[in-house]
C-alpha cells in the first residue's frame, strides 16, 4: 500500500512542477488548482509538450495495480 501513496505523491509533484514551468503558478496556488485540473492533466501535457505522457500513465498504472493487489484477502 505505501507504493500506492508514493505513486500518488509522484504524480502530484509532476503536476505541480509543470504548473510552475508552464504557467509560472506558485506552489500554493498550484495545490488548489491541482484537484480541478488533475483529470485533464495528461491531455494538457500532450497539447503543451507535443508528446504523449507515457511516464505519467506508467506511474498511475503502478499505483492502481498496487492498490488492487494490496487489498486482496
Amino acid at each position: 500500500m505505501p507504493l500506492f501513496y508514493l505513486a500518488g505523491l509522484a504524480l502530484c509533484i509532476i503536476e505541480l512542477h509543470f504548473f510552475y514551468v508552464w504557467w509560472n503558478i506558485g506552489l500554493f496556488i498550484g495545490i488548489f488548482l491541482s484537484p480541478i485540473i488533475a483529470p485533464f492533466f495528461p491531455f494538457i501535457y500532450w497539447f503543451k509538450e507535443g508528446t504523449f505522457p507515457v511516464f505519467y500513465f506508467i506511474i498511475w498504472g503502478v499505483g492502481i495495480a498496487t492498490f488492487i493487489f494490496s487489498n486482496r484477502d
